[in-house]
């Protein structure tokens, strides 16, 4: 998947150069994660342009989703949650936060400084540390002690900007295109939960992508698998979380045949529909689809 790999690429270069600034300096993981995935988005135009600062659309639905259940996280959690604990959420509230950071006008040359010069800021209470697996000790500084240095730095409290934040992320994001959707479902894939919770948000939004209409051929088959399955294939298990419903995956498959008719992995998908005992059952179709793709 080239859009991915670049997306990964862009990402995890920035955590390159982020540790080339001081590679004896461990920076906190909201800020390291909040400022690869604000550059994870960068893109080349025809020109050979970079264009940075785009929205990462799973994250945005990742945060409407907390939003409409009542979960939604304060920054001072995110902000002092550490890296074993630090998941899915986390990264969707440190990307946004560092994305209205980075866009403002206010605070964004502030805020770009604060970053790059972090490992030499007199107010941070600096500890060294050592690890088994690193060679030599790395500087380190607490959530809580961070929290103080950055607020002094802004000028605000963290309260005070959390507010304007909030304020920010009602206005920027807008409705979500189709196309939105679809990379909101993959990313959600990409990062199982435990509670198979990742299943159900891309179910969701794969609907929404297709009821929104959606001219992708991988998504429509994408999602007429797991509506086949009943949820996914994941390595060593299936994991199923509503019942499967082989005539919707019918209609769903039939889009996805429309929209790239030279899809061999279209009328795969489309055979092993039709061979399931259901209402659009057709043996002899399925046998045929098969034929088409080899």
């Amino acid at each position: 998947d080239p859009e991915t790999t670049r997306d990964t690429l862009f990402h995890e270069g920035n955590h390159l150069l982020t540790y080339l600034i001081d590679t004896q300096f461990r920076y906190p993981i909201w800020l390291n994660e909040g400022m690869a995935e604000y550059y994870g988005t960068t893109h080349i135009d025809e020109k050979g342009k970079f264009h940075v600062g785009g929205l990462q659309f799973g994250r945005i639905v990742s945060l409407r989703t907390d939003k409409a259940a009542g979960e939604f996280m304060t920054l001072r959690e995110v902000l002092t949650t550490e890296q074993p604990e630090f998941r899915a959420r986390h990264y969707a509230v440190a990307w946004s936060f560092v994305h209205f950071l980075m866009q403002s006008p206010e605070y964004a040359k502030t805020f770009r400084n604060f970053f790059a010069n972090l490992g030499n800021n007199r107010d941070l209470d600096i500890e060294i540390k050592s690890y088994s697996n690193v060679k030599g000790s790395l500087k380190e500084v607490t959530p809580d002690n961070l929290l103080l240095a950055f607020e002094k730095r802004m000028g605000k409290s963290l309260e005070t900007l959390e507010k304007e934040w909030l304020a920010y992320i009602e206005q920027a994001y807008g409705e979500l295109s189709p196309a939105a959707w679809y990379l909101a479902a993959r990313l959600a894939l990409r990062n199982p939960q435990e509670d198979d919770s990742h299943v159900k948000t891309a179910a969701e939004c794969y609907e929404k992508a297709v009821t929104l209409g959606i001219e992708n051929d991988d998504c429509y088959r994408d999602y007429a698998e797991m509506l086949r399955e009943g949820g996914i294939q994941e390595p060593g298990e299936t994991v199923e979380l509503f019942p499967p419903d082989i005539e919707r995956a019918w209609d769903v498959i039939q889009q996805a045949i429309h929209f790239d008719p030279l899809q061999a992995a279209n009328y795969l998908e489309a055979a092993e529909i039709l061979v399931l005992e259901s209402a659009v059952q057709d043996l002899d179709r399925a046998v045929s689809m098969a034929t088409i793709a080899l």
